[in-house]
């Protein structure tokens, strides 16, 4: 996709309210890849919805735009778009985690739960018997520490209390395994299509709605509903 502007990152101004710093970073980037389209409006104003649910700021969507325009391979069409800033966003909030480690003169400690976001990401309750992850979906729950308490007068997509992290973890002590375990399966599933499709000579998935369902299950913003086809 060919770029129309090559301007370099925008500032955010520390006197730019929220709605205003989102709605910069939304313009900037239907700019920087040329989405006039109404249809196209629409949709990076539900990508805004998504990305503060998951705690992304502005100016680390900004900084994710950038980095997505300087791919060697530019992504193709709007759900690789989606995918590639949530990655870019999630490798930029790290190293800045890292950086103040590294720079800070204070003993500033990385949580192992939340890795100082605030929020660790969970299976879902109802989704373990007897210690066994049964289902894919995940919950947040606020953390312990002290980023985490920014979090507790939060309420889920049911609008109950959000569940803090000792809460949870005494409900459900080995969760650490559960999700390591997942992971490993899913990696193996990975390979295996993989090896299917190139053996099939199928193409890749590459629905919107798939990379917004796995958000959906990893952060357990909201219920799925299952539309049915005609």
């Amino acid at each position: 996709m060919e770029l129309i502007n090559k301007n370099p990152l925008p500032k955010l101004s520390k006197d730019l309210n929220e709605k205003e710093a989102w709605m910069k970073w939304a313009n900037f980037h239907r700019l920087l890849f040329g989405w006039r389209s109404e249809t196209d409006g629409q949709m990076i104003t539900s990508w805004i919805g998504l990305f503060r649910k998951v705690g992304f700021t502005p100016c680390e969507m900004m900084a994710a735009t950038e980095k997505v325009a300087a791919q060697e391979i530019a992504p193709f069409n709007h759900e690789q778009h989606l995918n590639a800033l949530e990655q870019h966003a999630r490798i930029i909030r790290n190293a800045n985690l890292k950086h103040k480690l590294t720079t800070s003169t204070s003993s500033l400690i990385l949580c192992s739960d939340c890795n100082n976001f605030g929020l660790v990401s969970v299976p879902q309750l109802s989704e373990v018997v007897d210690g066994v992850w049964i289902g894919n979906r995940t919950v947040g729950v606020w953390c312990s520490c002290k980023e985490g308490w920014r979090f507790m007068n939060n309420r889920d997509h049911l609008d109950r209390p959000m569940m803090g992290s000792r809460e949870y973890f005494t409900k459900n002590p080995t969760w650490r395994d559960q999700i390591k375990k997942r992971k490993e399966l899913e990696i193996e599933r990975a390979i295996l299509w993989e090896d299917i499709r190139l053996q099939n000579g199928l193409a890749p998935p590459s629905k919107l709605d798939q990379i917004l369902l796995r958000l959906v299950k990893q952060f357990g913003l909201f219920e799925v509903k299952k539309t049915k086809r005609a």
